[in-house]
């Protein structure tokens, strides 16, 4: 019957989801039956508050507040009026909708007080800007622009925090407070209307608010929008319960700042925080970087996390090196928006938007995804399995490959669950990596060492030896004289990975043909040939540059991650090829 105004906006009574749902908050709620989890969001779909539930974390519908859910396919006018029913709020059944393209044998007034699931009912605050709906199919209900709501439940009363454009400059935003006794509304803003927080000092104001229980207490995370000679950044203050505002005596306290250094992902901003205590440990998750493409195949938004020794009482910080634990990989474009919530079996969810690779930007989708922490304290986020290794989250260049390394049995990484992809590959470690990929062949060395600085104490001492007697390593001279040097502790250098590599396929007498792919390899390069059948092979494309030729970069070290890829892609072109067994 209302085919025209479903297809059109999703957001109705019983429908199942399937649209825009960007920064998603879930609240899991303890009913008769089980645990449901409500699902609040961004304004969409003409609602300034959707809500949806779900009780598998897979399947949401939109939330009612009818009395007889059946009504509008039923046609049974007679018999049930939305206009009468008590448990629509009085805000939707008396509002006066004015909506084209009217559904015919209904009154508008009718199908849209049923029809309008608005979480949300209060007029916007007399500071909040008029921002009115419009378009086709516009209800002109929506008259606020709201964005990244959270919910809590103290003093009786469920909490919804959210961010509203206010009057002034053009971007500036304030966080409002609305209260329900239920978790799926109607939520109704606060005696007064006035702003939980709005500082005068930031000009574009706050937004992303998210109550968070530490120790007993409650406490208001947000992020600061831009302001001339003021840096973004997250914040937290405590919440008085009684009120539900921020608590009188009570400080600010900044918990991060926007790392604006060269090559951070942060740079363009830093956003949606949200904190979680997971094994003893809090942390802080936020957003960041750049979501919209603006042209590009990929979104440069990523999630990171931050370490808070001291809750949301005390400044975080990052762990070291690459924090992102969410970025744009395949399909999924732009994560971020999100929130931790704990499920009713004990485990961590992760709710996040993203949108689809080549779809439209503006329909940020609702994720959910699984929480890890490893023994070591580090935090890793995964849609499926857990990750392999901690450092390696799903958007990592060479996730796969390293994936596959470790599959296979080639590597297991260190103690602390990680694999250190942008380390260097160590001549030992090499060595260790091509025995067990070549099968952890029977070997047993005998007689002296080859090499000056391997002896049987040496890490990897056998096979080391297994390299030099199988023919793949012959050590470096020794400016000393006497036995050549392995070098065990080196990096290894790219040139001589390809050498590696070269003499493990079995390859000999190979000719390169045409064209130099690389801008730096050149004829008179140490193993041009053994670069050369890397390249013809596809176990290096090198490194892109802005315009001309990629480079190897022969003489640079080897990380670990670019292992991963060139044993990876060595493995589809000569599977398992080891050489003939040494002999003992």
């Amino acid at each position: 019957m209302f085919a025209p105004i479903r297809d059109g906006y999703w957001l109705f009574p019983g429908v199942t989801y399937k649209g825009n749902f960007a920064d998603p908050f879930v609240l899991p709620v303890k009913e008769a039956g089980g645990t449901v989890y409500y699902a609040y969001a961004t304004n969409t779909a003409q609602r300034n508050l959707p809500i949806m539930k779900s009780t598998d974390l897979k399947t949401w519908n939109v939330t009612s507040y009818t009395s007889n859910p059946g009504w509008a396919d039923s046609k049974c006018l007679n018999n049930y009026d939305p206009l009468n029913d008590k448990s629509i709020p009085a805000e939707i059944r008396h509002y006066n909708y004015n909506v084209a393209n009217k559904p015919p044998l209904y009154l508008p007034n009718q199908v849209e007080a049923w029809l309008n699931a608005d979480g949300l009912v209060s007029p916007r605050p007399s500071w909040a800007r008029w921002m009115p709906q419009t378009g086709p199919g516009a209800l002109g209900w929506r008259t606020q622009e709201t964005w990244a709501p959270s919910v809590a439940h103290f003093n009786n009363k469920y909490h919804a925090y959210m961010a509203v454009r206010a009057e002034g400059a053009e971007d500036r935003f304030c966080i409002a407070l609305a209260l329900s006794t239920n978790p799926a509304g109607p939520f109704r803003y606060v005696k007064g209307n006035s702003a939980v927080v709005c500082p005068k000092d930031f000009v574009n104001g706050v937004i992303d608010p998210e109550p968070f229980e530490y120790k007993g207490k409650w406490y208001l995370l947000w992020k600061s929008e831009y302001s001339p000679n003021k840096g973004q950044g997250l914040h937290a203050q405590q919440i008085d319960t009684a009120t539900g505002r921020l608590k009188s005596g009570s400080h600010r306290i900044d918990l991060l700042q926007r790392d604006t250094s060269a090559g951070s992902w942060e740079k363009h901003a830093i956003e949606n925080p949200s904190m979680a205590t997971i094994g003893g440990k809090t942390y802080l998750f936020y957003a960041g970087g750049e979501f919209w493409p603006y042209g590009r195949t990929l979104s440069n938004y990523s999630t990171g996390y931050a370490v808070c020794p001291q809750g949301p009482t005390a400044p975080c910080s990052r762990p070291s090196g690459d924090n992102r634990i969410l970025g744009s990989v395949g399909k999924v474009q732009g994560p971020g928006g999100g929130s931790a919530f704990q499920t009713a079996d004990g485990s961590w969810k992760f709710a996040y938007h993203a949108y689809t690779r080549d779809g439209d930007p503006n329909t940020r989708q609702l994720r959910i995804a699984n929480i890890y922490r490893w023994k070591a304290g580090q935090i890793s986020i995964s849609d499926g399995a857990k990750a392999r290794f901690a450092d390696v989250p799903a958007h990592h260049q060479f996730a796969q490959q390293i994936s596959w390394l470790a599959g296979v049995g080639i590597t297991t990484g260190n103690k602390s669950g990680n694999f250190v992809p942008s380390g260097y590959t160590s001549r030992s470690d090499m060595a260790a990596f091509l025995y067990r990929y070549a099968g952890s062949p029977k070997y047993t060395p005998k007689g002296a060492s080859p090499f000056a600085d391997v002896s049987e104490s040496s890490k990897f001492y056998k096979e080391i030896r297994w390299m030099q007697s199988a023919g793949l390593a012959t050590g470096n001279r020794n400016p000393s004289g006497g036995k050549n040097l392995y070098k065990p502790g080196d990096p290894i250098s790219r040139e001589a990975m390809a050498a590696f590599l070269y003499r493990l396929s079995g390859t000999k007498g190979y000719t390169p043909r045409g064209a130099q792919p690389f801008a730096d390899v050149n004829r008179n390069s140490k193993f041009y040939r053994e670069i050369r059948w890397m390249y013809d092979n596809g176990i290096t494309t090198g490194y892109k540059v802005p315009s001309g030729k990629p480079l190897y970069n022969e003489k640079g070290n080897t990380k670990r991650d670019a292992f991963a890829a060139f044993l990876q892609r060595y493995d589809t072109k000569y599977p398992q090829r080891s050489p003939a067994p040494p002999l003992n």
